[in-house]
């Protein structure tokens, strides 16, 4: 997971990040994938490399721009971000903002700010920017998703049952096909799923809102992602 094998990364490898959490036996492992469909976007002065793919239940994490799996099994989270690669050849690797927190039924927030490294400054700096919010409850029946997101790039959520069976748990398209994705819908906003019941469970902390983009409610307690070799524990976890 750790490695970059797509000809247009050029080896750069993607920053990996990870957190603990408490485990949820039999609720498997739900993944998460932030992608851009179209082969090619604008990102500024050059046009940057998507994924150029449709909704794939058994997506790579490298065919994404960030993905992150919840292993309620063994209790951890890791989260990735990929290389951003342009067509005059720069290829360089932003490190999201990650964090989590998590509910005493297992119920896991995820925080993530990712921007492309190759977009100008200002851009970043004003919003244009994949950020949001995911809540993931587990069920009986399965997990149920709901989040807060930018309108852009489309974004996928399966969970993978101990069972060998695969959910579709969610699936946003970007709306975007001609390649303007970032510049047009990056810096709106939706919500999904039954976001503002699910986000009632969490203590929240006042903080003002950002004029672009999804700018979650703060969470208190939320803990930051950390390294693979020294990864934190979720505030509260055993």
């Amino acid at each position: 997971m750790t490695h970059s094998y797509n000809p247009k990364n050029q080896g750069v490898p993607p920053v990996i990040s990870v957190i603990k959490i408490d485990p949820v036996p039999g609720q498997g492992v739900v993944a998460t994938g932030l992608f851009i469909p179209n082969g090619k976007v604008l990102g500024g002065a050059s046009r940057h490399y998507g994924d150029g793919r449709e909704f794939d239940p058994n997506f790579a994490p490298e065919n994404t721009r960030v993905s992150y799996f919840i292993d309620y099994e063994n209790g951890i989270v890791i989260a990735r971000q990929n290389p951003s690669a342009d067509t005059v050849g720069q290829v360089r690797t932003g490190t999201p903002k990650m964090s989590a927190a998590q509910l005493p039924d297992g119920t896991v927030l995820i925080n993530y700010d990712a921007a492309d490294p190759l977009a100008p400054g200002p851009a970043g700096d004003a919003g244009w920017r994949v950020r949001g919010q995911t809540i993931v409850t587990p069920g009986v029946d399965g997990a149920l998703v709901s989040g807060v997101a930018t309108d852009f790039p489309s974004m996928e959520t399966y969970q993978y049952l101990p069972d060998g069976k695969t959910r579709i748990l969610h699936q946003d398209d970007s709306g975007d096909h001609i390649g303007l994705g970032p510049l047009v819908h990056l810096p709106f906003r939706h919500e999904y799923g039954d976001y503002q019941w699910d986000l009632q469970g969490f203590p929240r902390e006042n903080n003002p809102e950002q004029v672009y983009g999804p700018h979650p409610p703060g969470i208190e307690g939320i803990t930051d992602f950390g390294s693979a070799d020294s990864p934190p524990t979720v505030k509260g976890a055993a």
